[in-house]
């Protein structure tokens, strides 16, 4: 049975916008990125109103660009272009709309998080992890296997940091399972990647496991959605590993967890 989660998307927001400015250049972006651990800030232009987003997709985008301009050098570093160059339209959601609503938002423009509007202006953010804690509260019984994706981007420990950079960029994906052989070791995501771009050029060839997260969770395929949840908030992960019997099964993201909410109904 679906769950219904109480409340509107007010009780879940994060009042209080960090932003950029329209004319930040994107090595400014992603210091700001790395350092609050956010997977996208907002953009304005000068003290307006929040007129875009740029994401840790959008700056990794934009430096595999400029690699390709050039095949025979690889600077895992933002370059020129500027936040307004990259931004995208900000999607919003009213602060009084069910939560369901926002997370159909987020699902439906496969992003991380929707803007929050008061009365025409954006006033906070929702995120996918922000749902993770409706999720907790409502004691989802469902399993995480229900939501959890079969597809599961992997990169073998011993490919370098290069490679993995770029196939985060040409897969589209926010995060790569390491593996040795067949068992994870570490997860290789947009964080790590951004932090790379400060690397010396030769260390780019250095192995993907130097640079790599150590930091995963697994959990069973039967786990209940508000324990791994609750294990994402904890622990504050934005993906988790599901096995079962045969070994590594899946990988569940918060944005995956935000499908289920999409699909409820509000009490």
């Amino acid at each position: 049975m679906m769950k219904t989660f109480a409340g509107a998307v007010a009780a879940y927001a994060s009042y209080g916008i960090v932003c950029v400015d329209v004319t930040a250049p994107l090595n400014e972006v992603a210091r700001v990125l790395e350092a609050r651990a956010f997977s996208g800030v907002g953009v304005r232009d000068h003290e307006g109103p929040v007129i875009g987003i740029v994401s840790t997709t959008d700056v990794l985008a934009a430096v595999e660009l400029e690699t390709r301009e050039d095949p025979s050098r690889f600077a895992v570093r933002p370059t020129a272009r500027t936040a307004g160059e990259v931004m995208r339209t900000p999607v919003r959601v009213d602060e009084d709309a069910p939560l369901h609503e926002a997370a159909r938002r987020m699902v439906a423009h496969r992003i991380q998080r929707v803007f929050v509007s008061r009365d025409d202006h954006t006033v906070g953010v929702l995120s996918a992890r922000d749902l993770l804690r409706a999720v907790s509260n409502s004691r989802v019984m469902e399993p995480v296997s229900s939501v959890m994706n079969r597809s599961i981007e992997r990169i073998d420990l011993s490919e370098t940091v290069r490679a993995a950079i770029a196939q985060l960029v040409t897969s589209n994906a926010h995060g790569l399972v390491v593996l040795d052989g067949t068992t994870p070791v570490g997860l290789f995501t947009h964080t790590e990647a951004l932090r790379a771009r400060a690397l010396p050029h030769a260390l780019l060839d250095n192995p993907v496991e130097r640079v790599m997260s150590y930091e995963f969770v697994r959990v069973d395929a039967s786990t209940p959605l508000h324990r791994v949840a609750s294990h994402s908030i904890a622990m504050q992960l934005r993906r988790v590993l599901v096995t079962d019997g045969q070994g590594l099964c899946g990988i569940a993201t918060a944005l995956d967890i935000a499908r289920y909410v999409a699909e409820s109904t509000s009490e």
